[in-house]
């Protein structure tokens, strides 16, 4: 029989070996506003401490493996935590909403193309500022407190199907899309969010029978 001491070298080695076998390298993109790349944001695997900056395209390549969480921060922008899932993804951050955030964002670097950046922030600026918020949904339960939302979709009326609950179309840009769709939208390019009950939605036929989720945005 094999020694413990050479059992317990032996399971190293195999975890070791796994732990190698999991490893990826995620290649991230780090924006605001949808397309505006965000220079030197430091990003840090939260399970190691190791960290990288992103380049002058926004992109960084850091080896972690599958849910690692990655901590990403810039000044003048909100910090935002991510679980890795794949090998790649696109991060958004928001301003930060404190005074000057988008001058700090510039001075530190952050920023490539200024002039885009500094008309962007105005233009959101004087819309609806919904970037405080993480997600869509969140914009929803607050702006429409009697409506309810599951892991499957949104319910605008209480009925409930003998199968199911009856969930509103959702439409983004005029585009009838999967309700996991709400979860990929970058809140700063929200426009509006407006819901509307099966009495209001007869232009959808019996499409809209349920409800409709109208979101627009900036793009």
């Amino acid at each position: 029989m094999l020694s413990k001491k050479l059992t317990s070298v032996i399971l190293f080695v195999l975890l070791a070996i796994s732990s190698g076998f999991s490893q990826i390298l995620f290649k991230g993109e780090v924006l605001v506003f949808s397309n505006v790349p965000i220079i030197r944001a430091k990003v840090t695997n939260l399970t190691d401490n190791n960290s990288v900056l992103t380049n002058e395209e926004g992109t960084f390549f850091i080896k972690c493996n599958l849910k690692d969480k990655l901590l990403i921060e810039a000044e003048g922008f909100t910090n935002k935590k991510i679980k890795v899932k794949t090998k790649n993804a696109t991060i958004y951050l928001d301003l930060s909403r404190k005074t000057k955030a988008a001058e700090i964002a510039i001075s530190k670097g952050h920023i490539g193309n200024i002039e885009e950046f500094s008309d962007l922030v105005k233009k959101y600026t004087n819309a609806n500022n919904y970037s405080r918020y993480t997600s869509a949904l969140q914009i929803i339960k607050d702006k429409y407190s009697n409506v309810k939302i599951d892991e499957s979709g949104i319910i605008v009326r209480g009925k409930k199907s003998l199968v199911s609950y009856c969930y509103a179309l959702i439409e983004i840009d005029g585009i009838i899309v999967d309700f996991s769709a709400l979860e990929d939208i970058n809140t700063a390019t929200i426009k509006n969010i407006k819901v509307l009950t099966a009495s209001e939605s007869g232009m959808y036929g019996a499409r809209g029978s349920n409800g409709v989720v109208q979101v627009t945005t900036y793009e």
